[in-house]
């Protein structure tokens, strides 16, 4: 595993692994290189046989707040290495799924809002726990699209 990530601070102390989101200025939303990174991660804990439990939270206030939609976000999703939102929906499938995946007990630690794909990605976890304050929430079901995990 590597020693630093762009988006991601990763933390092992003996047989635990804590994976911190780190796009708090962001509410760490998710984007196509924030996957990408994610997989890379995933893919060395199921290497990794010395952890044992892996915790996933996020930085600031938020958990995630799901999938980054501003323009910035956007224009990342169609440079040459992305052509459209279904790539990035099939990117987090992937994700969801590799973290589903992992020998080691996962455990959510949900310090703030967790929204769509924030909240994909826990419900995958052995274990959840949530701070004062915190919610989760999938927003595509207020328009009326359905959400699947």
């Amino acid at each position: 595993m590597k020693d630093r990530y762009a988006y991601f601070i990763v933390n092992k102390e003996g047989e635990t692994t804590t994976i911190t989101l780190n796009r708090p200025d962001k509410l760490n939303a998710f984007t196509i290189d924030m996957l990408y990174e994610f997989g890379d991660i995933v893919d060395a804990l199921r290497l990794d046989l010395s952890t044992r439990f892996v915790i996933i939270t996020g930085a600031g206030r938020a958990f995630c707040s799901g999938i980054d939609v501003t323009r910035e976000a956007r224009d990342e999703w169609y440079g040459p290495r992305q052509p459209n939102e279904r790539i990035f929906q099939e990117n987090g499938q992937v994700m969801v799924q590799k973290w589903t995946n992992l020998h080691q007990i996962t455990i959510a630690a949900i310090n703030g809002p967790c929204v769509g794909l924030g909240l994909g990605l826990v419900t995958c976890c052995d274990f959840r726990v949530m701070a004062d304050g915190a919610y989760c929430s999938i927003p595509e079901t207020a328009i009326g699209i359905g959400y699947s995990v």
